[in-house]
């Protein structure tokens, strides 16, 4: 089973992060990383690069976007 990566809000006034209840964390939305992402593909000009879809700029497979969609999920 693969592990899900969350963005989780944290304000100033948060005493720990530790204090945070998994359902807390499971109700906030899902990262996808680039590489995950439908709108990631091959670049045309440069075969070493990937670039994204939705913006036209090249991405590595680490980085993210509010506007990702996992492939499966088509």
């Amino acid at each position: 089973m693969k592990a899900e990566e969350y963005i989780i809000p944290i304000n100033e006034t948060a005493k720990d992060y530790d204090e945070m209840f998994v359902g807390v964390i499971r109700r906030q939305p899902v990262l996808i990383r680039c590489r995950e992402c439908i709108r990631w593909r091959q670049s045309k000009s440069n075969t070493a690069a990937k670039v994204c879809d939705w913006d036209g700029y090249e991405k590595t497979e680490n980085d993210f976007c509010s506007w990702a969609k996992r492939r499966e999920d088509d």
